[in-house]
């Protein structure tokens, strides 16, 4: 009789802290906040920095042509800046715009007037500039791209580009094609240079701006220091 009782006594004291451990309410998991990044071709090397910073936050990157970015993204990452800025913006870094050529060109250094003649097709060979008797082969980028407006307002005066010119996608595509092409130049920014190709030009020098919808907060604030740094 005692030991049905003591076994009636410990079911009834199981099923009580079963039936109080259900009704406790549960801890929430904490979901950490994210970040969504649009980003320009030419700013794509300032995205290591942005990880680097981010740290735990999660990211989630967009590239795209700077005409298409999307107003209300946390940060959006590009090159100079735009006609209309009407958000804040802060200065991560300094970018310069280069005019590129293959390395075996003779043709090391040539001025605004010759660069715009190039883009323009007014000058179609080489050896109008001392070079060698062969066609130019330009690349350029499509114009809603960061960097050609940079080029187009530093140096194309409102010239139009040539209609032979390549369009490219993205700085790293004109960086191979520069490198494989002898007769090719093309538009690239520093950060991007390496040693199978040579500048002749240096067309502008421009901020890396990271502009926000609205005033900075919480780890957006934090990130965006941590980038200025």
């Amino acid at each position: 009789m005692k030991r049905s009782f003591t076994f009636l006594l410990l079911t009834l004291l199981l099923l009580t802290f079963f039936l109080l451990a259900s009704c406790s309410p549960t801890t929430p998991i904490a979901v950490p906040e994210s970040i969504t990044i649009q980003y320009s071709a030419a700013a794509q090397p300032w995205l290591s920095a942005v990880f680097d910073c981010a740290e735990k936050t999660p990211i989630f990157a967009d590239q795209r042509a700077v005409q298409y970015f999307d107003p209300p993204v946390d940060i959006a990452i590009r090159l100079g800046e735009p006609r209309q800025l009407i958000t804040p913006a802060f200065e991560i870094g300094i970018e310069e715009i280069v005019v590129i050529v293959h390395p075996q060109n003779p043709i090391t250094e040539i001025g605004v007037t010759e660069v715009r003649e190039l883009f323009t097709g007014r000058i179609r060979k080489w050896s109008q500039l001392g070079g060698p008797n062969a066609s130019v082969r330009v690349w350029i980028y499509a114009p809603g791209e960061d960097i050609q407006q940079i080029f187009e307002a530093a140096v194309m005066q409102g010239g139009t580009v040539t209609s032979l010119a390549q369009l490219a996608t993205n700085p790293d595509e004109v960086y191979q094609a520069i490198a494989d092409d002898v007769d090719a130049i093309g538009i690239l920014p520093r950060s991007w240079k390496a040693e199978n190709v040579q500048e002749v030009y240096m067309a502008a020098t421009v901020p890396v701006l990271a502009i926000i919808p609205s005033e900075e907060q919480g780890v957006t604030a934090d990130l965006l220091a941590c980038l200025q740094e």
